[in-house]
């Protein structure tokens, strides 16, 4: 019955978290998900956990007058690209000229 609270709670933070973040786009701060703006298809990774058992944490960049220019996230697809990369070594896949 415990862990049934602690997801309920794990899972309204994580809604909480989402619901403050997609707010950002639209008040005109663009929110970046390694180097490219973030989608529909993008929210939900950011609040997975990660091999080290740590969420993503954004970087909130100014602009010159100190004002939240844009919200970024480096390096959440980073796992998936090297897991993709390994698998292709596996069964033997060649590079695309210009691929990771």
């Amino acid at each position: 019955m415990q862990k049934q609270n602690c997801y309920s709670k794990g899972k309204e933070e994580k809604e909480q978290f989402l619901k403050g973040l997609k707010r950002y786009p639209e008040k005109g701060v663009p929110v970046y998900i390694d180097d490219r703006e973030a989608g529909p298809e993008d929210w939900e990774k950011l609040t997975q956990v990660r091999e080290d058992n740590r969420f993503y944490m954004g970087d909130f960049v100014q602009n010159e007058y100190g004002e939240l220019k844009e919200i970024r996230f480096d390096m959440v697809y980073h796992g998936d690209i090297m897991e993709e990369k390994e698998a292709g070594k596996k069964h033997g896949k060649k590079k695309r000229e210009g691929e990771l």
